[in-house]
């Protein structure tokens, strides 16, 4: 078993990895080694890998004049750090003197769906309606409507960023197809259940992009604003939207 410093290592290897291989997407592999020497230090201060990730993107576009590029780079980092298979095969990669990491080390916070142990999605074709699910529902329509409500103009990234953020989880067809379909229309049939940690992922990953949106403070006030209003409804008797959180 790996001590506690050990996993701390492979896990921010493995978010070097990821890094690396969001860069190249745009960058050379000389420039992608040299803008990983300084991803760190947009990382550290932080609570999660995704917080600073749109700020680097940024920086780094404009460094190497490809500021059209930026929603693209920021759309390869995030898939990237959610992808379990983030190994570096390059021999001219930053990560040279570092061993290629196991993909089964990933980060619990990052893709805690994706753990071999928990038990198979249930699936049907039958409607049903799972209660964590059903807050979900109302939760993130909520938290897009104060969003697009209170940032002019955001409606376009943020519907690029979700759909991203949807195709990037490790869900079935089906469990992307309903998130899709809410999105879209504003309501969705539900086929397929969720592991008990995969829909506060989803939100966890959501929230890190409204802080580098939008700032810590409204991020936090809107985050407010959508609970208390979903605590409200009747769906958060049997699953509190606070879960999530």
């Amino acid at each position: 078993m790996l001590k506690n410093q050990d996993v701390s290592s492979t896990i921010q290897l493995t978010q070097r990895n990821a890094i690396y291989i969001g860069l190249t997407s745009i960058l050379t592999e000389e420039q992608a080694n040299a803008a990983l020497q300084t991803w760190s230090t947009y990382f550290n201060d932080s609570t999660s890998v995704f917080n600073g990730l749109n700020s680097f993107a940024r920086d780094v576009c404009k460094h190497y004049d490809k500021n059209d590029q930026q929603r693209e780079l920021v759309r390869a980092l995030n898939r990237a750090l959610i992808n379990k298979d983030n190994t570096i095969t390059s021999k001219n990669t930053a990560s040279k003197n570092i061993e290629p990491i196991e993909s089964s080390f990933i980060e619990e916070s990052l893709t805690p769906e994706t753990t071999s142990d928990e038990v198979n999605v249930a699936t049907t074709e039958q409607t049903i309606s799972t209660p964590d699910f059903q807050t979900f529902q109302s939760l993130l329509l909520k938290l897009m409507s104060l969003i697009e409500e209170n940032r002019k103009g955001i409606s376009e990234t943020l519907h690029a960023f979700l759909n991203e953020l949807t195709e990037s989880m490790p869900w079935s067809e089906a469990q992307q197809q309903q998130i899709f379909a809410l999105m879209t229309t504003g309501s969705t049939s539900q086929t397929r259940t969720y592991r008990p940690d995969q829909l506060k992922s989803f939100m966890k990953h959501f929230r890190s992009w409204m802080e580098d949106e939008m700032g810590n403070a409204e991020a936090k006030r809107l985050l407010s604003e959508a609970i208390k209003a979903t605590e409200m409804l009747p769906v958060s008797i049997k699953f509190p939207p606070k879960n999530f959180m």
